[in-house]
């Protein structure tokens, strides 16, 4: 014989409420849920309206971390007995993300009076992009070409960066300071 159902005890159907309710999850407070999706939100980089990679409002674009690799302008000293002749040029490599950054920066003429000569090649897959350079109040923007290849000059003397950016990347080097005849960034 069986014994009658305890009227104390939940039906089946309170039981299977229980049971949903307790696999929901409570909802963050408002104030948290904004801060997580501020963390998260994707940068956004807006180019000149003037130049032909322009880039849509609120487009995705990589920010990329260049690490100078090397730098003619503090290359130690000879040991003796050996010979080295000085350059003018100061030639910096930096990489980044598969890509190759050569740098190559030439002081001013002092019989011309030209300014500093700033020239620069991607080395690796950048398709195509843009280098802008600013020194102080003065700045210039550069399409690179079929090679990668992109030039300024003149350049007057100042604190500088250089910002490359391909379609879907962008990259900044510097500071780097050309003044007199030290180009040492």
């Amino acid at each position: 014989m069986t014994d009658a159902a305890d009227p104390s005890d939940p039906s089946d159907d309170a039981i299977a409420r229980h049971l949903r309710a307790g696999r929901t999850l409570e909802a963050p407070p408002d104030a948290v849920l904004l801060r997580a999706m501020a963390v998260w939100r994707p940068r956004t980089a807006a180019a000149p309206a003037a130049h032909p990679l322009v880039r849509a409002a609120g487009a995705l674009v990589r920010r990329l971390q260049a690490a100078l690799s090397h730098d003619t302008g503090w290359a130690p000293v000879p040991a003796p007995g050996l010979r080295s002749t000085a350059t003018a040029v100061r030639q910096l490599l930096y990489s980044t993300n598969g890509i190759d950054i050569d740098l190559r920066i030439q002081p001013p003429d002092s019989r011309s009076g030209a300014g500093w000569q700033v020239h620069g090649q991607l080395l690796g897959p950048v398709g195509a992009g843009q280098a802008l350079l600013q020194c102080g109040s003065w700045s210039s923007s550069s399409p690179w070409n079929e090679l990668c290849e992109f030039s300024f000059t003149p350049v007057p003397d100042g604190l500088c960066v250089l910002l490359l950016q391909g379609v879907d990347w962008e990259t900044e080097i510097g500071p780097f300071d050309l003044q007199g005849t030290d180009n040492r960034a």
